[in-house]
């Protein structure tokens, strides 16, 4: 998929689950203080970990599992997308499709939107890479998430596959900062991926106060 002539958009796949056991545990408890900030949409912060299974009509389809924080970090007191958190996600496949896939994110950016309760659009930059030739350092993700309740008998919240975000700066080199600011588009006015039920794990989207 392309996002205009210089953005190549790329669906994340997943060829199965990912090793959960070495996931990052994100909180809302963390030890990171959650400041007064807000981004678009009233959400403050945002957490949770989510394995999802995308249908492929062209492969069998199989679970993917992230995880992220993203907490609101506008200093201007007004509502602004900038935000602080990271995200990871880790996938194993054969050695036909690239072979185990570890990335590690930076979140950069968080909205929500006013007309559907719990949804959260996040933008990150990849930091680490186990194959920078398919998700080169620099290059950035974006992925939206919903929170539909807690308890165990309300209706499964809801992730989008991330999707990544390469723009060259023409001489084979990926331009971060015009990655950044098409992250901060993004979050600030785009379309978050389809999204699919979680079947396992929590989303938690707060709002301020």
């Amino acid at each position: 998929m392309r996002y205009g002539a210089a953005i190549a958009v790329v669906l994340v796949a997943a060829a199965a689950a990912c090793d959960s056991s070495a996931m990052l545990e994100p909180t809302l408890d963390s030890t990171e203080s959650v400041s007064a900030a807000v981004a678009p949409g009233g959400v403050s912060h945002a957490a949770g970990r989510a394995t999802i299974t995308v249908p492929d009509p062209l492969i069998e389809a199989k679970p993917e599992e992230y995880s992220f924080t993203a907490i609101a970090a506008g200093r201007s007191g007004a509502p602004s997308v900038d935000a602080k958190g990271q995200m990871e996600f880790r996938t194993h496949r054969t050695a036909a499709t690239g072979g185990d896939l570890r990335v590690h994110a930076e979140v950069v950016c968080l909205a929500g939107d006013p007309s559907s309760a719990g949804h959260a659009r996040i933008g990150a930059i990849i930091r680490q890479s186990s194959n920078p030739t398919l998700f080169p350092i620099g290059s950035g993700l974006i992925f939206g998430v919903t929170d539909r309740g807690e308890g165990s008998k309300g209706p499964p919240d809801l992730a989008s596959s991330p999707l990544t975000v390469i723009i060259g700066d023409g001489s084979g080199a990926v331009d971060e900062a015009a990655v950044h600011a098409y992250l901060r588009g993004y979050c600030q006015a785009g379309v978050s991926p389809a999204q699919h039920p979680v079947q396992n794990g929590n989303i938690q989207v707060k709002q301020k106060g």
